[in-house]
């Protein structure tokens, strides 16, 4: 018989979709864009000063469109991802159980086990945890649906992680 663990649920809408790719994603292509836009920028101002306005009211423009570029690239590069898994209605739910060494992960059309050794990060913000298994894939636990125990459970696996050891330091309720 299997020992008792923590569970949590989440409904994998395309808003909790997009709200994991922003969280995950946001810093780098902010700073993507920033840079490109600097440069952009300092283009712009260098054509000006030696004579050339055209050039350079250019690269301020560019300097300007290149963010609104990079934000609409990944929206519709997030948008087509989550298309492309043809996530049904029925097929939107995942639950979670969390267990000393591992954790479950099941959904209508799928069961897998994940050893806490093989999660790339977990990264938590003001709602949610993300345990990710690798750069590009990863599965959202949200805070409000955790009992506190669990919580207590996912910010010393973040910990754990940070440290390079997970720990299951809070013995499940059940």
């Amino acid at each position: 018989m299997e020992e008792q663990g923590y569970q949590t649920s989440i409904e994998m809408t395309y808003e909790e979709y997009q709200t994991m790719c922003w969280a995950l994603k946001r810093r780098k292509a902010i700073i993507i864009s920033g840079i490109v836009s600097m440069l952009l920028l300092a283009a712009g101002a260098i054509s000006l000063q030696s004579g050339d306005a055209a050039e350079g009211i250019i690269s301020f423009g560019m300097a300007l469109v290149y963010p609104c570029l990079v934000f609409g690239f990944y929206r519709y590069s997030m948008n087509k991802s989550y298309r492309s898994q043809k996530i049904a209605e029925d097929n939107r739910r995942v639950d979670y159980e969390f267990y000393p060494d591992r954790m479950v992960v099941h959904t209508a059309v799928s069961r897998s086990e994940i050893r806490y050794d093989q999660l790339y990060r977990v990264k938590e913000t003001k709602t949610n945890f993300y345990l990710m298994i690798g750069v590009n894939q990863s599965m959202a636990v949200k805070k409000e649906l955790c009992s506190d125990e669990l919580l207590a459970f996912l910010k010393s696996l973040k910990e754990g992680k940070k440290a390079g050891i997970p720990t299951w330091e809070h013995s499940p309720s059940r």
